[in-house]
């Protein structure tokens, strides 16, 4: 799955991709390792995200990368989920504030 957008003057593109060899950390996992495997592969996979942005009518572009998402396989429920997940977790308003600090420190 790959959209982009366009917020604060940025420019995203967003790409969401399944990671089957993705293994988490048990020490940081939040989720019952019987919960995972009863619902990995017909319900849940891990995925990945990737973050490109730029500066509207800039060149310049930042990565930002986050392994290991869950979310669940099935589109629609897939792309509510990511919806949810983004703004809680405010992937866009930290790239955005790494951007200031990017175009802050340049400036100096």
């Amino acid at each position: 799955m790959k959209f982009e957008l366009n917020a604060d003057n940025y420019h995203f593109i967003i790409e969401v991709t399944q990671d089957n060899n993705y293994l988490p950390d048990g020490r940081f996992n939040v989720f019952d390792e019987e919960d995972l495997k009863e619902n990995l592969g017909d319900y849940l996979s891990f995925y990945q995200l990737h973050f490109i942005s730029h500066p509207i009518g800039s060149a310049q572009t930042l990565t930002h990368y986050q392994p290991g998402v869950l979310l669940p396989k099935e589109p629609e429920e897939l792309a509510a989920e990511l919806e949810v997940l983004m703004e809680q977790h405010q992937y866009l308003e930290h790239i955005i504030n790494h951007w200031e600090l990017e175009l802050s420190s340049e400036a100096s």
